[in-house]
């Protein structure tokens, strides 16, 4: 029976983790569309992320269970969005022959913008599912 209560408390923590650290992502990026450079290296394997350690070993033993796949996939997503968001930012901003530079820095922050709100939208169905999940299994 404690091994049991050990497993939902160390479920119940990668969860609350999982949803801070990927919330901190759109944090950190907004502030990086802002010009301010980030203090952190980034974790962006999938696998590698507090909340993807604990998925991808322990979290395993929820792998029967439908919403398992889904998670799966939203979290997926937040990570190849974060590194499309950190490829983009990393771009010179383009400028077309007849266009301004004020102009073309203006295009270049709305794409950062979409690429930020798509961000959160799937962080807060992320955290949306994770909530479901604990609290139908945990």
């Amino acid at each position: 029976m404690a091994s049991y209560i050990n497993k939902k408390e160390a479920a119940k923590e990668a969860i609350n983790k999982g949803i801070a650290e990927h919330k901190r992502w759109i944090a950190v990026a907004k502030a990086m569309a802002a010009g301010i450079k980030p203090d952190d290296e980034f974790i962006l394997s999938p696998t590698e992320c507090t909340f993807g350690k604990w998925f991808y070993s322990h979290g395993r033993d929820f792998s029967d269970l439908p919403i398992y796949e889904e998670l799966e996939d939203i979290h997926n997503a937040i990570h190849d969005l974060f590194l499309i968001f950190l490829k983009s930012k990393k771009e010179p901003v383009k400028q077309g022959f007849l266009q301004s530079k004020k102009s073309a820095e203006a295009k270049k922050a709305e794409e950062l913008n979409a690429i930020i709100n798509k961000m959160e939208e799937l962080v807060d169905l992320f955290a949306a599912k994770l909530e479901e999940f604990e609290d139908a299994n945990l």
